[in-house]
């Protein structure tokens, strides 16, 4: 039951299309064919109260945590981090890197 948690800046809204950003994952973990589709979830989060840096007002992050539920194949991370061949252009195909 994998499940990918995005916090992200109150600016970063504003410029990315966090709803897309969603889908987008989602259909890349599906895609992937590691995950039965019944236990995928994919949460954006804004964090209202954030300091980043020199607290610029032009300064944004996205951070992106996957948690995978035990008793998964021990391969599993290495395999989510590093698609080979086949994966990798599944999770990419015309997708920006």
């Amino acid at each position: 039951m994998p499940r990918l948690s995005i916090a992200f800046s109150p600016g970063l809204e504003a410029r990315a299309d966090m709803a897309g950003l969603c889908r987008a994952l989602h259909g890349a973990l599906v895609a992937s064919g590691l995950f039965p589709l019944a236990g995928i979830r994919v949460r954006a989060f804004r964090a209202d109260y954030c300091m980043i840096a020199d607290a610029l007002p032009e300064n944004d992050f996205a951070a992106m945590t996957l948690s995978v539920g035990a008793g998964r194949d021990r391969d599993l991370p290495h395999l989510v981090q590093h698609p080979g061949p086949e994966r990798r252009s599944i999770l990419l195909r015309g997708r920006p890197i």
